[in-house]
C-alpha cells in the first residue's frame, strides 16, 4: 500500500459496531501523536499529524472498547516520551510497547514496566525508518524475558526465512506485526516460518491486515487469518492501527473492526478470545475478561 509523506488527521465520526462488542475489548495496535511533539528521527517514512490520548479515548468510546495498547510509532525512533505521556494519563486501560536498543539499561526499563510498558518493538523492515535491528533484539531478549515482556518484529516478507535460525532461539516471546506483513498472493516460505514459529508456542500474531489488501474482505487473507486462528487461537490478537499512520486516503477504526469481524463470522466466543481474553494475558492487565459467555 503506498505511503503517504504527511498523514492525515483521525477521523471525528467512526463507523458504529454492528455486533456485540465484548466486555473489556482491547485495541492491541494504536498510536499517540500529540500535539505538542515533532522530535521525528531523520530517516522517518512519513511526518505525523496530531492524534493524542484525548482523541484516541474518543476512539475507544465510540467503538465500544475499554482497553487500548499504545505501541512506539517508528518515526520517534527511541524517544519514548509519547507513549509515556499517554500511559501515564490512563494506567488502568492503557499498555504499552516501546523501541530501544541494547544501550538501555535496567532502570529505564524497570521505569516502564512500572508504567505498564509490556514489550519492545523491532522494526527491521526499513520501510518507515526508526530501525533496530536484529542484533539488538539478540542482545536484549533475556533481558525481556525476565519481565514477562515480548518482542514485537515487523518484517520484510523476505526476510522471515533469512531470520529464523534467530528468531526460534530467542527466549523471549514474539509478536508478529500485521500479518507478518505477508501480501495475499504470498505464501510459500515466509508463510511457512511464521507457522511454524506459532506451532513453537512462542509467537503471538497481530490478525491486521488492512494495508495488505485495499479489500477489507479479501478472501487469501481471511483464509489465512483464519488458519493462524486455528493454528493458535489463544494467541491470536487484533488492533485498530490507529491513526493509520502513512496512509493516502482515510480509514475508519469502526470499519476496520466490523469487517474484522466478518472474517470469523461474528462468532461470539471468538471475538471474545481475539478482543479481550488474549490482550489481557499478553499485555498484563488485571483479569476482567468474561471466560466464557453468559
Amino acid at each position: 500500500m503506498p505511503i503517504a509523506s504527511v498523514c492525515l488527521p483521525p477521523p471525528a465520526h467512526y463507523e458504529a459496531p454492528r455486533f456485540p462488542v465484548p466486555a473489556w475489548s482491547c485495541d492491541s495496535h494504536c498510536h499517540v501523536t500529540p500535539h505538542d511533539y515533532e522530535n521525528t528521527v531523520p530517516d522517518a517514512g512519513y511526518s505525523p499529524a496530531p492524534a493524542t490520548p484525548a482523541a484516541l479515548r474518543q476512539l475507544r468510546a465510540s467503538i465500544g472498547f475499554g482497553r487500548s495498547v499504545v505501541i512506539q510509532a517508528s518515526v520517534y525512533g527511541l524517544d519514548n516520551r509519547a507513549v509515556e505521556q499517554a500511559l501515564r494519563g490512563e494506567p488502568d486501560v492503557l499498555r504499552g510497547v516501546v523501541v530501544a536498543d541494547r544501550r538501555v539499561s535496567d532502570a529505564q526499563i524497570d521505569q516502564w514496566h512500572a508504567l505498564g510498558v509490556r514489550g519492545m518493538r523491532f522494526i527491521m523492515s526499513g520501510q518507515l525508518g526508526g530501525t533496530v535491528g536484529i542484533e539488538d533484539l539478540v542482545q536484549l531478549a533475556s533481558r525481556l524475558s525476565e519481565r514477562g515482556w515480548h518482542a514485537e518484529v515487523a518484517l520484510r516478507s523476505e526476510q522471515w526465512t533469512e531470520l529464523m535460525p534467530v528468531l526460534r532461539s530467542l527466549g523471549c516471546p514474539l509478536v508478529i506485526d500485521h500479518l507478518g506483513g505477508l501480501p495475499p498472493e504470498m505464501a510459500g516460505e515466509a508463510e511457512q516460518a511464521i507457522f511454524s514459529l506459532l506451532s513453537a508456542g512462542r509467537a503471538w500474531i497481530k490478525l491486521i491486515g488492512y494495508r495488505l489488501s485495499p479489500d477489507l474482505m479479501e478472501p487469501r487473507l481471511i483464509h489465512r487469518a483464519q488458519r493462524l486462528y486455528a493454528a493458535a487461537p489463544e494467541r491470536m490478537v487484533w488492533g485498530t492501527d490507529w491513526p493509520h499512520v502513512g496512509l493516502i486516503e482515510a480509514s475508519d477504526a469502526g470499519r476496520l473492526l466490523n469487517a474484522f469481524a466478518g472474517w470469523f463470522e461474528h462468532d461470539a466466543g471468538v471475538l471474545n478470545q481475539l478482543l479481550s481474553l488474549n490482550p489481557e494475558v499478553l499485555f498484563d492487565f488485571p483479569r476482567r475478561a468474561n471466560v466464557t459467555l453468559g
